[in-house]
């Protein structure tokens, strides 16, 4: 008797769990299918981007051009030139004048096809008048430039434009001889210089370039026949290296 009493107070207190779990499998399977837009808190809602398809025939995008490694850096040129007198000057003298130069250059930073860069010119330009008979001698003008200039310039295939700005001394001479009864004239002076070029190359064979360039030089100084200065225009005989 006590034992069937304990067999049957421990199917008596376990029948509330069996009813509850009972009722639990009722209520799942009862529970309504979630609807198919319905999205969970935790998830992104709409549809999620996806790329654009890459078509394998689609060219690649064009490569930003700019400047080979091994292009050469410095030029060098030589460049006879004619030169025009800027401004009135003494009387006598001519307009037209000759004269040379050489300059070397070396590209520092690149930009794309460009480049900034530092150049040395110097250059020697005389104007001058030979006296006919009976006066002897010459009346001339000359001016022997030093600069150094902050320089650009492109590389395009076989041309290469370039301009240049920058400022020195001149070294300028103007000699008179004397007329009779009238004392002649000696001066020998430096003035200050401010250089402006603007010029285009073109390659001919290997490192061998060919062009022009337009030079103005103006010059300042308490001698009035050594201003305002002169303008040039050169033939360039370059090389790159």
């Amino acid at each position: 008797m006590p034992l069937r009493a304990a067999q049957g107070g421990l199917r008596g207190s376990a029948r509330p769990l069996i009813i509850l779990c009972a009722l639990a499998g009722l209520a799942r399977a009862q529970a309504e299918q979630a609807p198919p837009e319905y999205v969970p808190p935790n998830r992104p809602s709409g549809p999620r981007a996806t790329p654009p398809p890459t078509s394998p025939d689609a060219p690649p995008p064009p490569p930003r051009k700019v400047l080979p490694q091994d292009e050469p850096k410095w030029h060098a040129l030589v460049a006879p030139r004619m030169v025009v007198r800027l401004g009135d000057g003494p009387a006598g003298l001519p307009v037209i004048g000759y004269g040379g130069g050489v300059a070397v250059g070396r590209a520092l930073v690149p930009l794309g096809r460009a480049r900034f860069g530092l150049g040395f010119r110097f250059a020697y330009d005389r104007v001058f008048a030979d006296k006919p008979a009976p006066l002897s001698g010459t009346q001339f003008l000359s001016h022997a430039t030093f600069g150094v200039a902050l320089q650009i310039d492109g590389i395009y295939g076989r041309v290469r434009p370039w301009g240049s700005v920058g400022g020195g001394m001149s070294v300028a001479v103007y000699e008179e001889p004397a007329l009779p009864g009238i004392k002649g004239a000696s001066l020998v002076g430096v003035a200050g210089l401010v250089q402006l070029a603007l010029g285009l190359a073109v390659r001919v064979y290997e490192s061998f370039e060919l062009g022009l360039h337009g030079e103005f030089n103006f010059t300042f100084s308490d001698t009035p026949e050594f201003t305002p200065g002169l303008f040039a225009l050169a033939l360039d005989i370059g090389f790159r290296f």
